[in-house]
């Protein structure tokens, strides 16, 4: 047993130390953000597309059809314009909070200072998609509250065809299963971006496309119970409904988490230039509050061909 909580506590360490090279890093990167600027091109309002679906576009092929936009519940409220000044707002705003420097050209001289490394990022397309689904709540449980009772019991299906109600040996026989499942349709709203990255002194070095997502929803909160004495299953349900500023919000939102991803990917690329491409087992996440990196799993840019 000595010997197994050495193995332990040996393995624990060896964890320890293989982190250390990246948290130290993490801590460097924050010195040299300033010898780091951003330049930032915006997207035009022709590069924001605007679709609205009836239905699931991931389900159904939709390519040979056009539905209009104003039979939408949001977008067509929407103008381009505004759309592309939220999401700048978002980016640019979360840039500051990593205190990395950044340009946009079209409003400032790109003057770059001394070693100082410039990486472009120019934002090619925006979409915003629109499209009403089917979601489905199922259960396998229902609550069942008796009169007296301070709380409500959960119990499986099976189970509350065999409970003994009180004042009475009365049982729920030839449960309806059916009435463990029930369906909505909801609004479902996406952003989409494709930013086009581009390291200024390696011409040579092919662009990256960087995608990312975000999107929010109608959502329902449902449950099954039974009342005693009543022996029907019924279902109560609780909308949350998403309104014109909620969308407003994502595309805001939107912009602030490419921010981030583009704090992220500067942080990755300095992780290679110091540490070797081979030598990196995964992206990592930057906390400029902490200094520390943290794996970012899926919250991140999806690299995708030019």
């Amino acid at each position: 047993m000595r010997y197994l909580n050495f193995i332990v506590i040996g393995i624990i360490l060896l964890g320890l130390v293989s982190c250390f090279p990246i948290q130290r890093l993490a801590r460097e990167f924050n010195e040299h953000k300033h010898n780091k600027v951003v330049l930032l091109i915006p997207p035009s309002e022709s590069d924001i597309f605007s679709f609205y679906y009836p239905a699931d576009p991931y389900k159904y092929d939709f390519s040979d059809s056009i539905y209009d936009l104003n039979d939408s519940r949001f977008l067509h409220h929407i103008p381009d314009s505004v759309v592309v000044d939220l999401f700048m707002r978002g980016l640019t705003n979360r840039l500051d909070q990593y205190n990395i420097r950044y340009l946009i050209p079209d409003t400032n001289h790109v003057v770059l200072q001394k070693n100082e490394k410039a990486y472009m990022f120019s934002v090619a397309q925006m979409e915003m998609l629109e499209y009403i689904d089917t979601a489905t709540i199922r259960a396998d449980s229902v609550y069942l509250k008796i009169p007296g009772e301070k709380y409500a019991y959960i119990y499986s299906a099976s189970e509350v065809e065999e409970i003994d109600f009180p004042d009475t040996d009365e049982k729920i026989s030839d449960l309806d299963r059916a009435e463990y499942v029930r369906e909505y349709s909801r609004t479902n709203v996406e952003a989409n971006s494709w930013l086009e990255f581009t390291e200024l002194e390696k011409p040579g070095k092919p662009m990256q496309v960087l995608f990312s997502m975000q999107y929010t929803s109608d959502m329902i909160d449902g449950y099954f119970f039974i009342e005693y004495p009543e022996k029907e299953v019924k279902y109560s349900q609780q909308s949350y409904m998403i309104f014109i500023n909620d969308v407003l919000d994502l595309v805001y939102f939107s912009g602030y988490k490419n921010g981030e991803y583009i704090a992220d990917h500067l942080f990755n690329l300095f992780l290679e230039e110091r540490l070797g491409e081979e030598d990196i087992d995964h992206y990592y996440k930057y906390n400029p509050f902490r200094n520390i990196a943290q794996k970012a799993n899926d919250d991140r840019f999806i690299i995708m061909e030019p």
